[in-house]
């Protein structure tokens, strides 16, 4: 069995969601969204144009929720019956592309 590379994020098979902020709110009201969809011609889609930012609206970067861990916050999602496409803990391992400490997310249905 081969290792997963330690920089490849998170991955389960289903359809995004259609708006990842209204599901991100559904789960946690109040939390503070960063960035959801992006423009394929601002900088950041120039930079990474396979991001789900630039190719659904399924994406969401977020601000850490104060007492919760990364894994809480997925479980989060997970007890509501979404399915996390992507995620990465940009607080602990950030892309080369990230603006500040945030957690990503993808949602699934």
């Amino acid at each position: 069995m081969r290792a997963r590379a330690a920089r490849r994020p998170f991955r389960e098979r289903a359809a995004p969601v259609p708006d990842g902020r209204a599901a991100a709110l559904s789960v946690y009201p109040g939390l503070q969204i960063t960035d959801n969809a992006r423009p394929a011609q601002s900088a950041l889609g120039r930079a990474n144009p396979g991001s789900f930012h630039v190719r659904t609206k399924a994406a969401i970067d977020a601000r850490p929720i104060p007492g919760m861990t990364f894994e809480q916050y997925l479980d989060g999602y997970r007890a509501k019956g979404f399915k996390i496409l992507e995620s990465r803990d940009e607080v602990r391992n950030p892309s080369r592309h990230a603006t500040g400490p945030h957690w990503h997310v993808v949602l699934g249905q």
